[in-house]
């Protein structure tokens, strides 16, 4: 009877703290719309950090195939070479699409390109196009905040003693699918109806659907982790 408390005072611990991570999720992806409200960012500046976040979250996927403790190191040099080239061609594409509609965020109108013109050429010639100064806080943010993640979970919390190829390959994609959406939907709203705001409504609200069914699923996952290893224990 009292196991069946607790278990029962537990189940309603964790719903309470799933319920204020994913407030604080839907809060943060919000914070964007905010900011463009405010006039703080424009809404090229919040499409690229959403883009710089996505290789933040690919070179944490790296660390996390370099510390798998279940693959071997052949299988993470190749693992990781596969992973950087899938997911880097994503990311590229999705570069010269968002440059396209946008420009380089450090770029203003009218200022010609130091690449000629061809969107590799301009990133190879001045990579800062890309990384205005004003990103370099938040970015670091993000550095910090995944980074955070990285350590707390999947090194300390045991995640990396598990991890499996299928798992390491599929974990990011998420992020991946919701730019490729976004680019048809969104993209498509700013540069040809000219709405800004409407395209970024729909990256912001695509983005927390997705982040939130992921941020879902580890939470349940983890729970039930904790409580298979203090039956053993």
């Amino acid at each position: 009877m009292k196991q069946a408390h607790a278990d029962t005072v537990l189940q309603s611990d964790a719903r309470g703290g799933i319920r204020v991570s994913l407030a604080a999720l839907v809060l943060a992806n919000l914070l964007p719309l905010g900011l463009v409200a405010a006039g703080a960012w424009d809404v090229a500046e919040v499409v690229f950090f959403y883009w710089f976040e996505n290789l933040v979250v690919g070179f944490y996927n790296l660390l996390r195939i370099a510390t798998a403790r279940q693959l071997a190191i052949r299988d993470k040099v190749g693992l990781g070479s596969f992973f950087t080239v899938h997911y880097g061609i994503f990311c590229l594409g999705h570069m010269v699409f968002l440059v396209d509609v946008f420009g380089f965020p450090s770029v203003q109108p009218g200022q010609p390109a130091p690449g000629g013109g061809f969107v590799l050429f301009d990133v190879i010639a001045a990579p800062e196009l890309l990384f205005p100064s004003r990103f370099w806080w938040p970015l670091l943010a993000l550095l910090v905040s995944h980074g955070y993640s990285f350590v707390t979970h999947y090194v300390l919390g045991g995640e990396r003693l598990k991890a499996n190829e299928s798992v390491l390959m599929g974990r990011p994609y998420g992020r991946i699918v919701v730019m490729h959406l976004w680019l048809f939907v969104g993209g498509f709203l700013i540069k040809y109806w000219n709405a800004p705001m409407a395209g970024l409504l729909a990256l912001v609200l695509l983005k927390t659907a997705i982040d939130s069914g992921s941020h879902t699923y580890l939470h349940r996952s983890r729970r039930k982790a904790k409580a298979r290893r203090k039956k053993k224990a």
